[in-house]
């Protein structure tokens, strides 16, 4: 068989970044015995690139990625899947392969998501197994019967007692199939994940149903293999998606150690919870290259934390920054306001607290994404932001009664002279 991963570049939120699980699949795919391509297409060139690629390759299955769904802004919101819809449509219209859809945001959404695509199956959580596993089903006197227009819940998942990500089941891309997005060059950030998993159970977040609550760990030793070839095709920057680098502790100091060790010279930045980050950690994560990290704080009132379920405090925050910050480290810091408990009195802590801080730079989003299944949800629905019967996979956000007249105009104040907050 041969497989067509497709990924659409459109215009998501933080950096442009290769598409990491689209590789981790394609690497599957190889060790199955399949022959695979990629292609990172934009979403303005669909009409024109996809027809022509399809008649060249000929594939017998097509595999799309969708990492997002929309740009997550209340203000100017981007519906992402319009253009992943007409992919699908292209997909059909060119080609008898059916059309298989993954990925983190299609994960979240599941049967309402493959419903408004068209495409023929889904696969939600992590594929690389599941994948394969379809592609195996739909080969010739193989029957995917039951399969077809349906996701089985959560059989796609690889549970809590799942095996480490050194087995098979969840392969390493190799260095060529891990590809830049059109028009960019080898110095991008190139996303790097050592480990999956998230149990810090944030309102608002819906990790866990991508990747579940278990933290499974890359052996070191693996990790710096893995580097090693990035390094040897030119990479030279490497951004380490981990929800939460820093936990646990010893596993990342085992990592700064180890790239100390084996002589690696790359730049590096990591998305850090601000908990638990000794002056030892950011002490070694600056030694082993660390230029950067994303400082997730996402307010300065205490209320407003615990309504998200953070397990930090504005303190926290605080020596962690300044722990950073005496270490060369760039802060790129986020803040979320308009969620539950927030009010005047929260939003104007937050800014003043987000002035203190004086990050390198700073992200506000105004506005908190509603996903399924999340507590956030569950608390849009007890406030009356949304019913039963709202359509989620439409962007649809929280915002605290009595903030949309004057938060955006707050904001837009705070900003006009600070232009590293964005």
């Amino acid at each position: 068989m041969k497989i067509l991963l497709m990924h659409i570049q459109d215009a998501a939120p933080g950096p442009l970044v290769p598409p990491l699980g689209m590789a981790c699949v394609a690497a599957a795919v190889r060790r199955a015995g399949y022959a695979v391509w990629q292609v990172s297409l934009r979403s303005g060139e669909l009409g024109l690139r996809l027809p022509a690629l399809l008649s060249r390759l000929k594939p017998d299955a097509i595999g799309l990625s969708v990492r997002n769904v929309d740009n997550q802004s209340l203000e100017r919101p981007v519906f992402f899947l319009e253009s992943a819809r007409q992919a699908v449509a292209l997909c059909h219209r060119y080609s008898r392969a059916p059309v298989i859809v993954g990925g983190a945001g299609f994960s979240v959404f599941g049967q309402r998501a493959l419903d408004y695509l068209r495409a023929d199956y889904g696969i939600c959580g992590e594929g690389e197994a599941s994948f394969v596993e379809l592609l195996q089903r739909l080969q010739p006197r193989q029957s995917p019967s039951g399969l077809r227009g349906r996701l089985p819940a959560r059989e796609v998942l690889i549970s809590d007692t799942s095996p480490d990500l050194s087995t098979r089941q969840i392969p390493r891309p190799g260095k060529d199939l891990l590809l830049p997005p059109p028009g960019l060059s080898a110095d991008l950030w190139v996303p790097f994940q050592t480990r999956r998993g998230c149990a810090m159970d944030c309102s608002y977040c819906a990790t866990a149903a991508i990747e579940g609550r278990a933290l499974r760990r890359r052996p070191v030793a693996q990790v710096v293999s893995s580097l090693h070839e990035y390094l040897d095709r030119g990479y030279r920057r490497i951004f380490f998606v981990d929800n939460t680098f820093n936990l646990p502790e010893s596993y990342a100091l085992a990592l700064c150690e180890a790239f100390q060790a084996s002589g690696l010279r790359f730049e590096w930045k990591a998305i850090v919870y601000p908990w638990r980050v000794s002056t030892k950690l950011v002490r070694s994560m600056a030694a082993a290259g660390c230029t950067e990290v994303s400082l997730g704080f996402e307010s300065g009132s205490r209320a407003v934390l615990e309504a998200m379920h953070k397990r930090f405090c504005p303190e926290d925050v605080d020596t962690v920054s300044r722990r950073l910050r005496g270490h060369g480290i760039r802060r790129l810091g986020f803040l979320l306001l308009g969620g539950p408990a927030e009010t005047r009195e929260t939003v104007m802590e937050s800014l003043r607290f987000a002035d203190h801080l004086d990050c390198d730079a700073l992200k506000m989003t105004v506005g908190l994404r509603i996903y399924p299944g999340t507590q956030l949800a569950a608390m849009a629905l007890r406030d009356g932001i949304i019913t039963a019967a709202s359509d989620l996979l439409r962007p649809a956000f929280y915002l605290a009664p009595g903030l949309a007249t004057w938060l955006p105009e707050i904001v837009a104040e705070w900003m006009a002279d600070r232009p590293h907050w964005s």
